[in-house]
């Protein structure tokens, strides 16, 4: 992964985090921390997690048809780079 970045300096790693409806960390979500840990640890400074809480309810409103993984995926990116243009 390292390598690829290197084409793309600034990149950003986008990893989404299955938090509790309360907000916490559970289980599922250490999970998803070591995961990226062990698949992005030499690009580590570019990985940002996103809330990925209701992003596939979301998704069904979206695509009731198809692949609902990958139309969450693409709700935890739209609503990433909405907060992003803000900074």
């Amino acid at each position: 992964m390292a390598a690829i970045l290197d084409d793309y300096p600034d990149a950003t790693i986008l990893v989404g985090l299955p938090l509790s409806m309360d907000g916490t960390e559970g289980p599922q979500a250490a999970r998803s921390r070591q995961w990226a840990r062990q698949l992005l640890d030499d690009c580590w400074d570019a990985v940002v997690f996103r809330d990925e809480r209701l992003t596939t309810a979301a998704a069904r409103d979206l695509a009731r048809e198809g692949p609902v993984d990958a139309v969450a995926a693409e709700v935890i990116v739209h609503d990433f780079m909405n907060d992003r243009s803000a900074w």
